[in-house]
């Protein structure tokens, strides 16, 4: 029967002030949240990538 080990590492203080520095880093700040405009093409281009899959899976056109 195989043993299992397990492998204990120990925290240094770079690895704990790395992660201290980057709590929140995945919020956007207001200065990087994508601009109206940029979210309303985006969200264009997939409507109508999703339509054309749509009309090609439904037979509307037969390429």
């Amino acid at each position: 029967m195989p043993t299992e080990t397990t492998r204990e590492t120990r925290e240094t203080q770079e690895i704990k002030e790395q992660r201290e520095n980057k709590k929140g880093s995945a919020v956007l700040t207001p200065d990087e949240t994508p601009s109206f405009p940029v979210g309303l093409t985006l969200g264009a281009v997939f409507l109508l990538v999703n339509l054309l899959v749509a009309a090609i899976y439904f037979h509307v056109i037969n390429p």
